[in-house]
């Protein structure tokens, strides 16, 4: 059977790397396999530094089911329509089948560039790969410079089209480096797993990525991903902060109302004796100026419906007053349209302007008198605003 090699770095042998068949999944299946491997269950994924990818001929799928990846080709509902996506590291290694298609990559892949399969934690749902093969998937900043090299044309568009590829890409970073995940067959709609406070299921942070983007490896799409790079958000809680945080202090010519840059998802900054008081011994809200004294907590609909919840929510609030800080609780109701998230705008920014951000309020309204800006917030809206299943009760 044809093997598909694996050179782990210089000091690996060449007799080592013949009892490995090793596959590089890229494109949308590699996106796919990194959500569900964030979450575990049907696979995990681990850092592969220093990997060399060397495949020789593939004949068919049937070769792969053999050796036991059927499990795998299944997930991903491989067939001749829907063909699976490998990357090789040049042109004359390219796999030519009706089953499987290849792209070639024209630089060496630097550090940081894949991640490596195992198999699932959850008995019902897992992908159980063999020991003796090795599966690679893009990691999140490889898979965002290819998406930004993808995209590229189409960002570089006047209007709304590049600007909606432009939201989208900085929408992907942010659920790259943030701290929750989307299903890998329907991200549009629905987002599969939040991190646990103190838990971190990322692969890489903000701070990677722009690393990985900058190095100097020559792939493709680099300068637009360090542009984009540049908006994303580190730490993001939902796809509803990040909507929020890039409608609130984005640039203006994505659609932003560029209000002072907050801390996202960090410790309350109050004074030590006042931390005595409080009923938390640690509150990190959503969105905070400590600097003007001011935050903002999102309560999404259902988790926030329970009546533990509303105590609790209501213990935050307390906290929140004890502490000095001006809060603004917000719902979907707040920021669902134009006219709702520009309310609400303008309420935090007249509570920045009370504790010393001069101006703010009224550069806020200038804004919002310009049809161009209003053209491009209203883009942001219709991109970046997350579908809500609202409750009945």
């Amino acid at each position: 059977m044809a093997k598909i090699l694996l050179r782990i770095d210089s000091t690996t042998s060449y007799a080592r790397c013949m009892e490995n068949i090793c596959l590089h999944i890229t494109g949308e299946q590699s996106i796919k396999l990194m959500r569900a491997a964030r979450v575990g269950k049907v696979v995990s994924a681990s850092p592969l530094c220093n990997a060399h990818i060397s495949p020789t001929a593939l004949r068919s799928l049937d070769e792969l089911r053999d050796v036991g990846l059927g499990m795998l080709l299944d997930w991903l509902s491989i067939s001749p329509s829907n063909p699976l996506k490998l990357s090789v590291p040049c042109n004359h290694q390219r796999i030519r089948t009706r089953e499987v298609c290849t792209s070639a990559l024209s630089e060496e892949l630097p550090d940081g560039a894949l991640l490596q399969l195992h198999s699932g934690t959850d008995k019902e749902s897992a992908i159980t790969l063999p020991p003796d093969v090795i599966v690679c998937i893009d990691s999140p900043s490889l898979a965002f410079l290819k998406m930004s090299h993808e995209l590229g044309p189409k960002a570089a568009k006047e209007g709304n089209e590049g600007l909606a590829t432009s939201l989208r890409l900085i929408e992907f970073a942010c659920e790259c480096c943030g701290a929750y995940v989307r299903d890998p067959f329907t991200p549009r709609t629905t987002i599969i797993h939040y991190d646990e406070p103190g838990a971190d299921s990322r692969f890489c942070n903000l701070s990677d990525m722009r690393m990985f983007a900058s190095s100097g490896h020559k792939l493709h799409g680099k300068n637009l991903a360090l542009k984009m790079l540049a908006h994303a958000i580190d730490g993001s809680g939902s796809g509803m902060e990040s909507y929020l945080n890039l409608a609130l202090a984005g640039a203006p010519r994505l659609g932003g109302l560029a209000m002072h840059e907050p801390l996202v998802n960090q410790q309350l900054v109050i004074d030590e004796d006042i931390k005595q008081l409080l009923k938390h011994k640690s509150i990190r809200p959503d969105m905070q100026w400590p600097d003007y004294q001011t935050l903002v907590e999102y309560l999404g609909d259902e988790a926030h419906a329970s009546k533990k919840a509303r105590v609790e929510d209501k213990d935050r609030l307390q906290d929140y007053a004890t502490a000095g800080y001006t809060a603004f609780s917000l719902m979907f109701d707040d920021v669902r349209s134009a006219a709702a998230l520009n309310r609400t705008a303008e309420m935090i920014a007249r509570s920045l302007m009370q504790h010393g951000k001069r101006n703010e309020l009224y550069r806020v309204r200038h804004l919002l008198k310009d049809d161009k800006f209003l053209s491009r917030q209203s883009q942001l809206i219709a991109t970046l605003l997350p579908p809500i299943t609202r409750y009945d009760s």
